[in-house]
């Protein structure tokens, strides 16, 4: 996940239209619901907003997801956050089909008392084996926000080297830890295939700077560093880093660790 900076709702859906409407029941037409995903697609290079897989546009396309979620008592109210944000632009994702399935209308602190705890026992083990506190997740909290870039996204999560796994970032506080695992956790961040996929990416990298010589591999290697900070769609076009800026937080995190240097370069005092 990394942060996006995000740009103005599209003029061509009137979205305040629908969010006066929609106590009424009223949805999106198919045109305008299509013309948000484009959006969207848009919006976030074409990667799914919590996973950063790449997500087709026209076949199989990503979905509009809700990231504070609709209520499922009422399918449209966000009662338990006081507002409706069924139609509020930034509470508007693209998300992969797999994400979207695995998030569906969860959000922390809304579950069934019984299954918050069951959730709150087996994050809190997992914490207390790597050495720290888990602290439940609140309703107020929630789950890791890829909107902005004031609190990046991508600043909640740390990788290892050997099997690319996500975990929260070891530089937070216990809260902001909790918030990151709970993250991972509903969304499924740490599912084998993704880990798989976020190896692949780094090699390909790792692969492209090896035939580089040392002064040119340092300067690709800043111009790939520059290309995901800067987060704009017109750094995500194809190159020969992959078919996108794609795993922003991951190539940021093995760029501050060294991970794409050479052997030798990693040795030099």
């Amino acid at each position: 996940m990394r942060g996006v900076n995000r740009g103005a709702p599209p003029r061509s859906v009137n979205l305040e239209k629908y969010q006066h409407a929609n106590a009424e029941g009223s949805g999106l037409t198919k045109h305008d619901y299509d013309l948000l995903r484009r959006r969207l697609h848009g919006e976030f290079g074409g990667l799914c907003a919590f996973c950063e897989r790449p997500v087709p546009r026209n076949s199989s396309p990503g979905a509009v997801d809700h990231f504070r979620p609709r209520n499922p008592a009422t399918g449209s109210q966000l009662a338990h956050f006081g507002a409706d944000l069924t139609f509020m632009w930034l509470n508007l994702m693209y998300a992969c089909p797999e994400c979207q399935t695995r998030k569906g209308n969860k959000w922390p602190g809304t579950l069934k008392a019984q299954d918050e705890q069951a959730i709150d026992r087996g994050l809190s083990q997992l914490a207390t084996s790597d050495g720290w506190s888990y602290l439940p997740v609140s309703v107020d909290v929630g789950y890791v926000n890829p909107n902005g870039i004031d609190d990046p996204a991508e600043g909640y999560f740390e990788y290892d080297e050997v099997e690319y796994r996500i975990a929260p970032s070891r530089d937070l506080p216990d809260d902001r830890r909790s918030k990151a695992l709970r993250t991972i956790f509903d969304i499924g961040l740490d599912e084998e295939s993704l880990s798989q996929e976020r190896r692949n990416h780094i090699d390909v990298i790792k692969q492209y700077l090896e035939s580089k010589g040392t002064r040119r591999r340092t300067e690709e290697i800043g111009a790939l560093v520059s290309r995901h900070r800067r987060r704009k769609l017109k750094d995500t076009k194809p190159s020969a880093y992959g078919p996108s800026v794609r795993f922003t937080g991951l190539v940021l995190f093995a760029h501050q660790h060294g991970w794409l240097e050479t052997a030798n370069n990693r040795n030099m005092p």
